[in-house]
């Protein structure tokens, strides 16, 4: 199922000839706030980053005045974890922290 979704994105990319309009899908967001380009790069999918119209509109972003919002330190994985948004993964075990007040009264 993967293998074709993938072939059927690059398909995709490659009937696009305007770089304006496949630049502009590219960098559209979803609901979460990433895009497509960034969830590439969070699912690995190499073929994909590596499609020589993507590479091209990587580069072009990357030299360019496109809003890049963010800095160095937001991609250091301890950074995440440190200073990350704490709502995004919520923490199953967040009420049974030993510091919470808890009612004896309902446990068997």
């Amino acid at each position: 199922m993967m293998v074709q979704i993938m072939k059927m994105s690059l398909d995709y990319i490659e009937s696009v000839d305007d770089e304006n309009f496949l630049t502009s899908v590219m960098i559209e967001k979803d609901y979460s706030g990433r895009d497509s380009l960034r969830i590439a790069v969070e699912l690995e999918l190499l073929d994909l980053i590596q499609a020589p119209k993507v590479e091209a509109i990587i580069k072009r972003i990357y030299n360019s005045d496109f809003d890049q919002a963010g800095n160095l330190f937001e991609m250091s994985t301890s950074y995440q974890i440190v200073f990350g948004n704490k709502n995004v993964n919520l923490d199953p075990e967040e009420d049974m922290r030993f510091y919470k007040k808890r009612d004896i009264e309902k446990v068997p």
